[in-house]
């Protein structure tokens, strides 16, 4: 299976997000390639005006020793 994320994903509030996990957490993902395409993409989706730290949230519910499928940010 393959998850395709959308650019609207990689927002600062889940850069945030993922700076903060520790190095070695394996979240089924590559973190630094994942905040560089924040920094690319700069997403933002204020409607509802919270969306993106909502994003933000519930990829940090899913992420940590979740078992997803791995995204393609990684390549």
């Amino acid at each position: 299976m393959v998850e395709f994320d959308e650019s609207q994903q990689f927002t600062a509030p889940r850069k945030a997000v993922l700076s903060v996990y520790a190095h070695d957490l394996p979240l089924g993902l590559y973190a630094t390639r994942w905040m560089d395409l924040c920094d690319r993409y700069g997403a933002t989706d204020n409607h509802p005006p919270y969306r993106d730290e909502q994003r933000a949230w519930y990829g940090t519910l899913a992420r940590p020793g979740a078992h997803r499928p791995r995204s393609l940010a990684n390549r």
